[in-house]
């Protein structure tokens, strides 16, 4: 007999629990206001949760990023971070640092050709015409007087202009 009583009133404890009913009501049927207070409150619940999904994501990424650059922070300030930075600049940069350094010699390189070439076989020269005793006279000759001097220099020019280019490219483009 006692079981049976237990059993009935756990019975009636469980279907207390499910004794709410859901009522299904059209929209028409409701009254405009107390249907745009339910909509109102159904997008506030809503928009509540986003907002506080928002609020823990800021928080988780902020604290994940203040705790990321105090770590790097301390990390860089040893021997060992130094070199590792060091390490990882080069690896990334490597090609750029040996383009800058090739194309700088190479720029050094032409440059001193360039003048060498300008000096010796353009650049007109005080060369020695007739000497009478304690006199000399000269006069200006330029070396590629017998060719065609203008194309020479034109042509010197385009060589110079293109070795520069090159050089610029070899630095900056690749």
């Amino acid at each position: 007999m006692k079981n049976l009583f237990l059993v009935f009133v756990l019975l009636f404890a469980c279907s207390t629990l499910y004794a709410q009913e859901t009522i299904t009501v059209n929209k028409e049927d409701l009254p405009k206001d107390l249907l745009e207070k339910i909509e109102l409150e159904n997008k506030v619940e809503t928009y509540g949760s986003w907002i506080g999904l928002g609020k823990e994501i800021g928080t988780a990424v902020d604290s994940s990023l203040s705790a990321l650059t105090e770590n790097s922070v301390k990390l860089s300030e040893t021997d060992i971070g130094k070199t590792a930075i060091f390490i990882v600049v080069w690896k990334l940069l490597w090609i750029d640092i040996l383009q800058l350094i090739v194309g700088f010699i190479l720029l050094i390189v032409v440059t001193g050709f360039s003048v060498h070439i300008y000096k010796t076989a353009i650049k007109p020269q005080n060369v020695i015409v007739s000497e009478r005793g304690d006199s000399k006279e000269y006069e200006m000759k330029s070396p590629i007087a017998k060719y065609d001097s203008a194309g020479a220099l034109f042509a010197f020019g385009c060589f110079v202009c293109g070795a520069y280019i090159g050089c610029c490219i070899i630095m900056f483009a690749f």
